[in-house]
């Protein structure tokens, strides 16, 4: 059975200048962007035979960054210059084979595989799939409306993510309250756009990756977590028989959460698609659908219809353009 990758007391040795390392294809990537249950899979796949799980090493975030942060890059000192990207690839590959076998000791010598789950990191995810072009790649998708209005839940004073952001100094206003909750309007605008930008960062690493992947939206795995995680270790090429995978979906099911554990301000939340619609209002809902359109169009064919906003959407854009 699997097990979270966390370095125990061992000092690790370098072989030469390097340190052991696993190969790319034992690193399974997962992007996407926050609450798209990324932590509920990642559970599940540490727990198959040969399984391990890295979470949120913001590597992503560290490459990420700062490389879309210049767009010139073409003079040969900037340290991530075409010129010598072969070079800047073969670091991060260290930096992410190495770092992921000090935190499974001894896995470099046997099979098995690491997931990396970095939803935090997704802006570096071309980058880093280009540098491990045979890893694998899951990218996570849900409707930005629900993942917004559960990062709004979150953050709220008495929520999860609000009493986090509180105690590290980092969600006091003027009042005391955090934005969530003081300017919601400018919250759902700010994490929406965020989404957007995170979402779009995991297409396009999908679309340029050479290994395997897949992608997995969260309302297909709730309704049918057998066959989904059956389709993912198919399609990822990770093996797992049908009794393995039935296992860990029903150790890590919603019915296994104890009740005071879910909730309204847990991180156990609803796990119920399409609960946006109690969640949140109108303007809320306008504001998303506008900015979140791309991303809706391309993994929710209908959801103009099933929300009833195709003639506003499609009136509030004309408007915007209007010359």
């Amino acid at each position: 059975m699997g097990r979270d990758s966390v370095q125990a007391e061992r000092e690790i040795v370098p072989e030469g200048d390097h340190y052991p390392a696993i190969s790319q294809e034992q690193v399974v990537w997962m992007f996407g962007t926050r609450r798209t249950g990324s932590t509920w899979i990642g559970f599940m796949l540490r727990d198959l035979p040969g399984g391990h799980k890295w979470g949120e090493p913001l590597i992503g975030g560290l490459i990420g960054d700062f490389y879309y942060r210049f767009e010139d890059k073409t003079g040969g000192n900037h340290i991530f210059s075409p010129k010598y990207r072969d070079l800047w690839q073969s670091w991060i590959r260290r930096l992410v084979c190495e770092g992921a076998a000090a935190r499974a000791p001894g896995m470099e010598s046997h099979d098995g595989f690491m997931v990396i789950r970095d939803p935090h990191g997704t802006i570096g995810a071309p980058v880093l799939c280009e540098a491990l072009p045979r890893s694998k790649l899951i990218v996570l998708v849900r409707d930005p409306r629900d993942v917004v209005a559960s990062m709004a839940d979150a953050h709220q004073g008495g929520g999860w993510m609000g009493v986090r952001a509180k105690r590290q100094g980092r969600a006091e206003r003027h009042d005391g309250r955090h934005n969530a909750e003081a300017d919601p309007i400018s919250f759902i605008r700010s994490r929406t756009q965020r989404v957007v930008k995170e979402f779009d960062q995991a297409t396009l690493a999908y679309d340029i990756h050479q290994g395997p992947k897949t992608l997995v939206r969260y309302e297909d795995i709730r309704v049918d977590t057998v066959g989904e995680m059956k389709r993912i270790c198919r399609e990822l090429e990770l093996e797992a028989d049908d009794g393995e995978i039935e296992r860990v979906v029903t150790e890590h099911s919603w019915e296994q959460v104890p009740d005071e554990e879910k909730g309204s301000g847990k991180f156990h939340r609803k796990a119920s698609p399409g609960s946006w619609k109690d969640d949140l209002d109108s303007e809320q809902v306008r504001i998303i659908e506008r900015l979140a359109t791309p991303v809706l169009d391309t993994y929710y064919e209908g959801w103009r219809e099933a929300s009833g906003e195709s003639g506003r959407v499609r009136r509030a854009f004309a408007r915007r353009n209007k010359p």
